[in-house]
């Protein structure tokens, strides 16, 4: 008995067929009314009236048989049910005919809209039964939650999942010692079932991650749109700015690369393999993870109206859980429950492109960094998260979001066909190679930028899914070059791409055109004087032709814009998305070029999924961010190590006082500053046209653009100007951006009759685009006019108003007097930012409003914003856009008592009732 029960040599490996837990199972065999009869050896022949009588002849007598029949484990009791498919077949015949087949243990294809839970394929035989019914259970009730508020009718798992899974659980199994014996958890208790494994043998927390896993894949529902609004014309959306990108920094090509979503694809399996080769148990569901109940929390049910509506539909459906993914996978794997380290929400751009059918204020970022006084706010790091990340993991995600307020560029399109084909028409680029970049009009002969330092911004050195960024390259490269695939749009080469874009060089515009009866043309080139500064070449205006607007240009607009936010924000991944259709791109700043990927249907694409595509999009967002942080942060290290100031010596640290040279010096650049600006003030009155450069940041225009005088009545039109009939402002900096446009610092450049050239560095251009920005800045321009004209004191001299010859903007030309009081103010004692001015600035401020009042202009916005003091100490009132011409004298009365009270410190004045309007969230200070 006892070679029986624990033979010497055992007949299969320990574990493998169900050990017995009951306690004194052995002792039972020693009671002496207890025989062990092996029935492989001696077989049961008969069951007699006394008993049981085996192959020997022997009759074993019992008072009680209890008949053990066997049972068909895990698949018997849905087999014998005897569910038919979509096609007619039993279950129970379709597992015995091409074997056990499911999709996570709780779906068969081809048998729509049914569940088990602990049943084959699932953990059932290797977990405790309550656990495993409730991990199954909630998954089953996220799915039906899911597909009744998105009204689906049927769910079904396709044969290439189902395949998957069984293929996984089989590989999971075969790497045991299941098969070393005849066990029913293989199906060998059943007389001719399939020996195949029966259940998930990697574990429950394995399984758990699966499941949720299985959401990468899932694809959303297309966006409801609103069929009774006729969306306006999609325009192309290029903006006044992307015209005058650096030329180093401008997009020159657009590449395809159709490996880019199984790259992104391939991020999420490596790092969920590493999660699994670590044994790491990701959080249940019930830990914060994003749920069906979110869909209708924070999703409007109302169809899109516009491209906004678009944004927020991406944001609800696919970045709520694509980001929490994307940040325990990527950032912090062993949280406790499903947090993260960024989101993705709409945030206040600066130049905001109003667009109805474009939306771009939807950002990723990183979160900011836990701080436990202020454990609520929702803007910080998730706890859980932020307890699971390294010092120097954390250390490195602050250095990242320093440098890296925003992580990417998306681009939300309204859902039209204008859209649709328009991303379809990407590969027209690609075939066309050198990317058609739109630069302003304007002509000029022998024309050249200055060259401005720009900041060094390096590329990734690895990519996210394994190779390096320059492998990668090339083979992206390699295979651009040997294959392209067409869309279902026919490629069309057209001549359209060249004759609308502007891409002629500067040097190949010394010769203009005008028009002539009957459309010919005849050159025209006005001869500069010799005594005259070669660098003022004349200037020619192209005549005006209406274009047609198509999809070629609204693509390559699309395009251009996108890839000048990315330079803005020095972001490496875009995203153009229309709601049914979607392009992601890279950004390759080295060889300035865009590698876009295939064309993505939303609702339909497969192999991978559309959120497995983005989980691993977030996912290669966030690396790219942390290696090129690594790198920058290397850098600066080394570049304040070389450049290490010494510790000033004793008397170093006292300040000197001022020497007479210095005041003679300062009295000296007083002068030199009036006589400046009073020649600039005789001689710019006599120019028409505006030559603007901008020199900024990344902007460094390669052709400036030409604005021509407001003049009223309107001035015939002309079309050629000669070197002092234009001067040159060029834009140095940002100011403000606001209600009534963009404000920036600038200098302006003008020939005199003489020869010389005139510099004058304290400018200001004003910058409006849309209809409503330019009608406050000409209401603001007749204000300052009239009060010129009244000799009213304390407000900046005002150059000009000028129209952009292209239409697309209108500019504001005035004196820069100085920082404003908001600006200029100080920490107190308790760190709290005060303003302090002097008694004679405040005398002068109230001597300059008394001027604007007795000229009858009430100001209506006076705030610390709108009050400035110059390099001399002079005081200024600025910004007029919302003020009052001929107000009562009982309205100037009270602003004025009001001011008295501001300038008194009693308290600070916000937008009155009467002037608040739904454009003016931010300041503008000119």
């Amino acid at each position: 008995m006892q070679r029986k029960l624990a033979p010497e040599k055992p007949r299969h490996p320990f574990g493998v067929k169900r050990v017995s837990l009951e306690q004194w199972y052995y002792e039972v065999f020693n009671q002496p009314n207890v025989d062990l009869i092996d029935i492989n050896e001696n077989p049961i022949v008969e069951i007699t009236p006394k008993g049981v009588k085996t192959q020997d002849g022997m009759v074993h007598e019992l008072d009680v048989l209890v008949l053990a029949t066997g049972f068909d484990a895990v698949t018997g009791s849905i087999a014998q049910i005897g569910i038919q498919g979509v096609d007619g077949v039993a279950i129970g015949n379709m597992w015995k005919q091409r074997g056990l087949s499911t999709y996570l243990g709780m779906t068969v294809t081809g048998f729509p809209n049914m569940f088990f839970p602990y049943g084959p394929h699932g953990p059932t035989a290797f977990c405790n039964g309550p656990t495993c019914a409730e991990v199954q259970g909630n998954w089953i009730i996220e799915c039906l939650t899911y597909l009744r508020e998105h009204n689906y009718s049927r769910i079904d798992a396709t044969r290439e999942a189902s395949e998957a899974w069984v293929q996984r659980v089989n590989d999971i199994f075969n790497k045991g010692l299941w098969l070393q014996a005849k066990s029913w958890y293989t199906g060998a208790n059943v007389p001719g079932k399939r020996l195949e494994s029966l259940n998930f043998s990697g574990g429950l927390p394995l399984y758990t991650n699966l499941i949720q896993e299985s959401a990468r894949d899932f694809n959303p529902p297309k966006p409801k749109v609103e069929t009774e609004f006729l969306c306006p014309t999609l325009t192309p959306p290029l903006t006044f700015y992307d015209k005058h990108l650096d030329k180093r920094l401008s997009l020159k090509k657009v590449a395809s690369t159709s490996s880019l979503l199984s790259d992104l694809s391939k991020t999420v399996d490596n790092a969920l393999d590493s999660v699994i080769a670590d044994d790491i148990g990701l959080p249940s569901v019930e830990e914060g993870f994003p749920n069906s109940k979110m869909f209708t929390i924070f999703l409007d049910p109302a169809p899109a109206g516009d491209a906004k509506a678009i944004g927020r539909w991406y944001q609800v459906s696919v970045s709520l859980f694509a980001t929490k993914l994307a940040s325990m996978l990527s950032l912090h794997p062993t949280a406790s429950s499903w947090s993260t380290a960024i989101d993705f929400t709409a945030r206040s751009l600066s130049r905001s492109h109003k667009c109805h059918s474009l939306f771009e204020s939807y950002i990723p970022r990183f979160l900011d960094t836990y701080k436990p006084e202020d454990s609520k706010a929702a803007s910080m790091i998730d706890l859980d998260a932020w307890n699971a990340m390294s010092d120097a993991e954390r250390t490195l995600i602050r250095q990242a979001r320093e440098r890296f307020p925003f992580l990417a560029v998306w681009q939300f399109f309204f859902a039209c066909d204008k859209a649709e084909n328009a991303l379809k028409d990407v590969d027209n680029l690609v075939a066309l190679g050198t990317f058609p970049q739109k630069i302003p009009l304007t002509m000029l002969s022998d024309y050249a930028p200055n060259d401005i330092e720009l900041s060094s911004y390096p590329d990734a050195i690895t990519t996210a899914w394994g190779p390096t960024l320059s492998s990668w390259l090339e083979r992206s490269w390699t295979s651009e070059r040997a294959h392209f695939l067409p869309t279902s749009r026919p490629v069309r080469r057209s001549a359209r791409y060249i004759k609308n874009s502007n891409t002629q060089l500067p040097a190949s515009r010394s010769k203009s055109r005008t028009s002539k009866p009957g459309g010919h043309t005849k050159t025209s080139i006005l001869p500069a004087p010799k005594e005259l500064d070669r660098s003022w070449p004349q200037v020619t205006l192209p005549v005006k032709q209406k274009q047609d607007i198509d999809d070629d240009q609204v693509i390559i607009s699309m395009l251009q814009h996108a890839w000048t936010r990315a330079v803005e924000r020095d972001s490496s991944f875009i995203v153009l998305h229309c709601g049914t259709f979607e392009r992601i791109a890279f950004r390759h700043r080295s060889t300035q070029t865009l590698f876009v990927s295939d064309l993505i249907d939303v609702t339909q694409c497969k192999d991978p999924g559309y959120s497995h595509i983005h989980i691993g999009l977030f996912m290669s967002i966030v690396e790219d961010v942390c290696d090129r942080t690594r790198q920058l942060v290397s850098k600066e290290v080394e570049k304040k190590f070389m450049k290490r100031k010494r510790n000033p010596l004793p008397f170093e640290t006292v300040k000197r006082p001022r020497t007479r040279a210095s005041v003679v010096l300062e009295k000296a650049q007083k002068l030199d500053y009036q006589k400046n600006f009073n020649a600039l003030c005789e001689n710019l009155i006599d120019c028409d046209l505006m030559l603007l450069h901008i020199q900024h940041g990344p902007y460094n225009s390669p052709v400036p653009s030409a604005f021509l005088r407001v003049i009223e009545p309107e001035a015939p039109s002309r079309s050629i100007f000669g070197p002092q009939e234009y001067f040159r402002i060029t834009i140095t900096s940002e100011l403000a951006y606001g209600a009534t446009g963009d404000t920036h610092a600038a200098t302006i450049d003008l020939l005199r009759s003489d020869g010389h050239t005139i510099s004058f560095t304290k400018a200001v251009v004003k910058l409006a685009f849309n209809d409503a920005q330019k009608k406050r800045l000409r209401h603001e321009f007749r204000i300052y006019n009239h009060l010129m004209s009244a000799g009213a004191r304390g407000i900046p001299y005002v150059f000009g108003l000028f129209q952009d010859f292209e239409g697309e903007a209108l500019a504001l030309v005035m004196e820069h007097v100085g920082q404003s009081l908001w600006e200029c103010r100080v920490p107190d004692k308790t760190m709290r930012l005060v303003t302090t001015i002097s008694e004679s600035e405040k005398e002068g401020l109230l001597d300059a409003l008394k001027s604007i009042h007795n000229a009858g202009v009430r100001h209506r916005d006076l705030r610390l914003e709108n009050l400035t003091i110059n390099h001399e100490g002079n005081p200024f009132i600025i910004d007029f856009d919302r003020a009052h011409l001929q107000a009562d004298l009982s309205s100037r009365e009270r602003e004025y008592e009001d001011f008295m009270a501001l300038l008194s410190g009693l308290y600070e004045t916000n937008l009155s009732y009467e002037t608040q309007e739904s454009d003016t969230g931010v300041h503008d200070y000119y």
